[in-house]
């Protein structure tokens, strides 16, 4: 199995050399920490049980995780755990299989239903393409907005804010809020907060209505409005997410038409490190910064302190993307007249 693992992380160019050989070293640190050490792992794997050896490596992270007030190991425990999650993406590109009357059943029995591995529909493309080939196809086949209508609608919301007029953010949900941040219904109008500000909010009928209604306007395409629209199978997605926050939900740089074979992925929140969906989500984030944010300087306008950072760099699949761009319309009071729409090649 390691064998392969190494031959994997090479062929997905996921690590050095030298950090490829430190990686497959971390693995046997469970081992010391009396932790189910790697044994297991390699022994349902030459069974050909992919389920059972991804669940022994999430449990085995499981275990590393609570221990991070271990400071004596502190630092062996922050590499045991980058390494078993590496070796749970290298699993997931294999068939899912799983087998039973061996003699591997007692070891399967620890393993309750509600820690087995969460079989996901995804895998299945990214054990067929690679995670990089996956993330590449993804952005490849999604649709960006040009930078004119980027600029055009950051002008719009900095003229709404100074108006304090009422912005459209979705309605959020209780997993959206934290301590920083909120919305509220007072004294008849609704109101999202953070720190020390305060913004006049006009909640979305729908969840996204608005989004739809600017895009049509700038574009003549539709989406996400049933069997006539033009976009069939894309979901509007919000990079950095946060829709119900009224400077995100409605800025264009913050949304890309994503394929829905795609999106899901997209839609979890804070994905740990190395995984596809923290890949994903911080290659969209760092493809659309170099896109967009160069002709946008004047943050403060909109309330923010800075352009959104990308999450996590180390997880951006850098390389050259060949990116579907919608224009501008450029009849806006013809209706039958649609944007036209070329490629652009973006580095990241």
């Amino acid at each position: 199995m390691k064998k392969e693992f190494r031959k994997w992380i090479k062929s997905e160019n996921l690590l050095t050399d030298n950090s490829l050989n430190l990686y497959v070293s971390y693995l046997n640190i469970p081992s010391k920490l009396n932790i189910d050490d790697l044994e297991k792992i390699e022994s349902f794997y030459t069974k050909g049980d992919v389920l059972y050896a991804l669940s022994y490596c999430d449990k085995i992270v499981t275990c590393l995780e609570g221990m991070k007030n271990d400071s004596i190991y502190n630092k062996e425990i922050q590499n045991a755990k980058a390494a078993y999650k590496m070796l749970a993406l290298f699993l997931r590109t294999k068939k899912m299989k799983c087998t039973t009357g061996d003699n591997l059943d007692q070891s399967r029995k620890v393993i309750t239903k509600k820690d087995l591995h969460k079989i996901d529909g995804i895998e299945g493309l990214t054990s067929n393409l690679g995670v990089r080939n996956f993330v590449k196809l993804a952005v490849e086949e999604s649709f960006f907005f040009c930078p004119e209508i980027i600029k055009n609608r950051h002008e719009t919301l900095q003229d709404l804010f100074n108006k304090n007029e009422l912005i459209p953010a979705r309605k959020s949900i209780k997993e959206d809020e934290n301590h920083s941040y909120s919305q509220r219904f007072v004294n008849g109008q609704w109101m999202f907060n953070e720190s020390n500000l305060s913004i006049p909010i006009e909640i979305d009928k729908d969840g996204n209505q608005n989004v739809r209604r600017i895009i049509k306007d700038y574009t003549g395409y539709s989406v996400c409005e049933g069997k006539d629209s033009i976009f069939q199978n894309y979901i509007i997605s919000h990079i950095w997410g946060r829709a119900f926050d009224p400077r995100f939900f409605t800025s264009l740089w913050n949304i890309v038409l994503i394929p829905s074979w795609a999106n899901s992925l997209m839609d979890k929140i804070n994905p740990a490190p190395g995984t596809v969906e923290s890949r994903l989500q911080n290659t969209f984030q760092a493809i659309c910064k170099e896109l967009y944010f160069k002709d946008i300087s004047n943050w403060s306008t909109i309330k923010m302190q800075s352009q959104p950072p990308v999450n996590d760099s180390k997880d951006i699949l850098r390389g050259d993307y060949i990116l579907n761009i919608i224009c501008e319309k450029t009849s806006p009071n013809r209706d039958s007249l649609v944007a036209p729409i070329i490629q652009e090649s973006v580095q990241v």
